[in-house]
C-alpha cells in the first residue's frame, strides 16, 4: 500500500490519477476524486416509524345505548328484540 504525500491513486469512477490523500471513500465503498464524489441521497434511507404497534388514538370499547352485554342470554334477547327470531336456539 502506498503511503506518504507523494503517493498516487486512481479514481474508481473516472479512472484519473490523483494524489492519494485527495481521494474520498464514498457511501458505495468506492474511492473517488472530489469531482466524482456523490453524497448519499436521503431517500435511499427512508425514515422509520417509531414502531410497528400503531395504536388508535383515544380508543374506547364498543357500547350499545342499552349498555354492555357480556352475558350471551342478554345479547340474544337484544338481537331478538331488534331483528326478530333469527332461528338461534
Amino acid at each position: 500500500m502506498a503511503t506518504g504525500k507523494w503517493a498516487f491513486g486512481m479514481c474508481d469512477r473516472c479512472g484519473r490519477k490523483y494524489a492519494l490523500h485527495t481521494l474520498k471513500k464514498e457511501w458505495t465503498g468506492l474511492k473517488v476524486c472530489p469531482p466524482c464524489f456523490e453524497v448519499k441521497h436521503p431517500q435511499l434511507e427512508p425514515k422509520r416509524e417509531s414502531g410497528d404497534n400503531i395504536a388508535v388514538p383515544e380508543a374506547r370499547p364498543d357500547h350499545d345505548d342499552d349498555g354492555d352485554y357480556t352475558d350471551f342470554d342478554q345479547l340474544s334477547e337484544v338481537i331478538t328484540m331488534h331483528f326478530g327470531n333469527t332461528g338461534m336456539p
